[in-house]
């Protein structure tokens, strides 16, 4: 904030301080050996005692003015019209004292013609303010106050009995050649005032140059004393520490400057005045309405002149550190997902094994055995468990899906089949989409899994039956937005008459940490589906109320494009197949193992490889003549694309089924690619395998 009190508009208020200082301290010495003067002359007798109190109290009048003008001029307060008052009390003192001397008993004190030496010290004074009017206004006044005392000299010449005062003082010659020595003084004065102020303002045009090039600068600079005072800040400093320029100068930066700045300064000022330097990193200032920003301070000794002043230079790093916050944020985040991935890889493998192994027992032993019941649990509990990998897996990936056109009742139509409605609970279920919905765009297994999500979250807002519904239109966006681009977008809504949320909730719905009001977990359903949205370039929204339902609003990017027919098959065969001959590449003995007992429970004829390098080698063995090989694609050494790779070169016969508990779509894409047959996912659908392994076999 600028100061509103006017100052001298040429002349820096620093400037003006220091010379009130130098004429107040030269005027004091002045008026001491004056005073000295005059009081020794009354001891000699030499003038009376009248004269002493006139000659006295002039100059304690103008000691006193002296010295209001430089504690103004201190404080930053002082004006224009100052330099005129003082330069009148000035004059008339003077006066005052010629009077005072010329009326003493021999007039010797007199003929020392004191009035003009002070008169020219005190003119000289005035020039140091380097105000040519003000000064110019004191030589005329002077003029005219030795002009009337001529005047009343004149009138009163008969009746005085101190002929010196006429004859010398004021003898009409002698007062001409005054009032003439007066007037060349001050115009002298003005003309070396004038090119001392052009000079000035040479100079106080760098001052304001340099002045505005230091409020440009985005860094904060504190100028102190070697006490602490505050002698100077800039602009940035002002909006740093939230502090008006006027209440910063002249204060001692104890009083306002925040803490921990202030603190950290006063426990390293020492060090600044020894060693020239100190500095401090991120230091958090407390700003208003409970916000912060953090600056760099860098405190330096500088010499000036004669002068030793603490720059402070306050840098404000608020936005880097923001900015590294956020860059740490993300390297967790980054991190929590590359766990998120390789755990998921690791418990997809775990659970294949645990399914295999209980889909073979669920086999062997008899359906009316206590024992097929707790079988029945672990596959159910295996089942539960992969859908959590599976939820972890869409909330953590952030890669962008392949993507294919699918259609909409397609999708719709696996989520529902996907997904258990409450048990004992009456729901109905009502479709609607229109014959003209577009297709949507994306990796369709993720599509239905966002899908299954919302119908799972409208299913357990109904425990107690109601009406769920499903619809879908065709939605244009013009303009691009944060979240999507203009095109084509199709809407799918999924709505309920559950119990609703309350606002409070629908703000955190999408949480992935949000607990019920019974402390347990929610799971990652939600949110795991609006990161699905996301990745495809899509949104979510809800609007919910307590008692009137939810309603999920999913927005998906669409195409024109027709999709390629496909259907799935899940139908258990247990029909006994030819002895096809099968090799299981896996690095992982229990996967490996518990999926070879599955497919012997088919009557395949399987092989074992425990990495790339030794499937290679038994196909070379037995010179190419398998069925269909079974491929893990995570292995050490030769990972599964390098074996793909090396079979279709070898052995483009031989069909292949990547087999990954990986989440990566991109290792499924690259697969395919390489010619793979086709791709099953751990934890696998056992049924689904055997369909697929049927398959592939059979066209061999």
């Amino acid at each position: 904030m600028t100061d509103p009190r006017p100052e001298f508009d040429w002349m820096s208020a620093l400037d003006i301080a220091r010379a009130e200082e130098l004429i107040f301290r030269v005027r004091s010495v002045l008026f001491t050996a004056f005073a000295l003067l005059c009081a020794a002359a009354f001891v000699l007798r030499l003038i009376p005692r009248s004269s002493l109190v006139v000659i006295l109290t002039c100059l304690a009048t103008g000691a006193l003015a002296s010295w209001v003008t430089m504690r103004h001029a201190r404080l930053h307060r002082l004006l224009p019209f100052h330099a005129y008052v003082n330069n009148t009390i000035d004059v008339t003192a003077v006066t005052g004292i010629a009077v005072g001397s010329a009326f003493t008993q021999s007039g010797h004190l007199a003929a020392l013609s004191p009035v003009q030496l002070v008169y020219f010290l005190i003119i000289v004074g005035s020039a140091l303010r380097f105000h040519a009017a003000s000064t110019m206004y004191a030589a005329v006044l002077a003029a005219v106050q030795y002009a009337g005392l001529a005047a009343w000299a004149a009138t009163h010449t008969a009746r005085s009995t101190h002929d010196y005062l006429v004859a010398d003082v004021l003898h009409p010659g002698s007062l001409a050649l005054r009032v003439a020595l007066l007037l060349l003084a001050g115009g002298v004065t003005v003309l070396l005032i004038r090119r001392v102020k052009d000079a000035v303002l040479t100079s106080q045009a760098t001052q304001k140059l340099h002045a505005r090039v230091v409020n440009e600068i985005s860094d904060g600079l504190l100028v102190c004393d070697v006490d602490g005072r505050i002698v100077e800040a800039n602009a940035a400093a002002t909006d740093l520490l939230g502090v008006p320029r006027s209440v910063l100068v002249g204060l001692d930066a104890a009083t306002v400057l925040p803490d921990p700045l202030w603190s950290i300064l006063h426990e390293r000022w020492a060090r600044i005045l020894s060693d020239g330097v100190a500095t401090a990193d991120g230091v958090q200032i407390p700003r208003d309405h409970g916000a912060s920003c953090f600056v760099d301070v860098d405190a330096r000794c500088v010499r000036v002149q004669e002068d030793t002043i603490v720059r402070v230079v306050l840098r404000d790093v608020t936005a880097e550190q923001s900015l590294w916050e956020k860059d740490s944020h993300y390297k967790r985040l980054t991190a929590m997902r590359q766990l998120a991935t390789a755990m998921s890889h690791e418990f997809n493998n775990i659970l294949s094994s645990i399914e295999a192994s209980a889909f073979v027992l669920h086999e062997a032993i008899p359906d009316k055995s206590p024992e097929h019941e707790e079988v029945d649990i672990i596959r159910s509990a295996a089942a539960r468990a992969a859908t959590l990998v599976r939820e972890i897996a869409d909330l953590t990936d952030t890669r962008r899906p392949h993507a294919s056109p699918v259609e909409v009742i397609r999708v719709v139509d696996r989520a529902l089949s996907s997904i258990q409605p409450p048990e004992q609970a009456q729901v109905s279920v009502a479709v609607d989409v229109a014959d003209d919905v577009l297709n949507l765009l994306g990796d369709e297994s993720q599509l239905v899994r966002a899908i299954g999500k919302l119908i799972g979250a409208a299913y357990g807002a109904m425990l107690d039956g109601g009406k769920l519904t499903i619809s879908a239109r065709n939605t244009r966006i013009a303009s691009r937005s944060r979240e999507m681009a203009a095109g084509d977008y199709v809407t799918i809504e999924v709505a309920d008459n559950g119990i609703g949320m309350p606002a409070d909730m629908v703000e955190r719905a999408f949480d992935p940490f949000q607990l019920a009001e019974s402390h347990r977990w929610t799971g990652f359903a939600l949110a795991g589906a609006r990161a699905i949205a996301s990745r495809h370039g899509g949104g979510i929204e809800l609007t919910s109320a307590l008692g009137r339902g939810s309603t999920y609003t999913i927005t998906l990017p669409a195409t024109r494009r027709q999709s390629a027919a496909r259907k799935d098959s899940a139908e258990p065969d247990k029909s006994a197949p030819r002895k096809a001959r099968l090799l299981l590449v896996d690095d992982d003995p229990a996967s490996r193992r518990s999926l070879a007992r599955v497919l012997a429970t088919r009557g395949y004829e399987i092989h074992l490889a425990e990495d790339g390098r030794a499937a290679l080698d038994l196909c070379e063995s037995e010179k190419g003549a398998f069925d269909l090989v079974l491929l893990d694609m995570v292995m050490p050494g030769l990972n599964g694309k390098d074996v793909l790779a090396a079979l279709r070169a070898r052995f483009p016969s031989i069909k292949v089924l990547v087999v990954t508990g990986d989440a990566d779509e991109s290792l499924t894409r690259e697969a395919l690619e390489l010619g793979a047959s086709g791709v099953t996912h751990k934890p696998f659908d056992v049924l689904r395998l055997f369909d697929q392994v049927r398959s592939l076999t059979a066209a061999r």
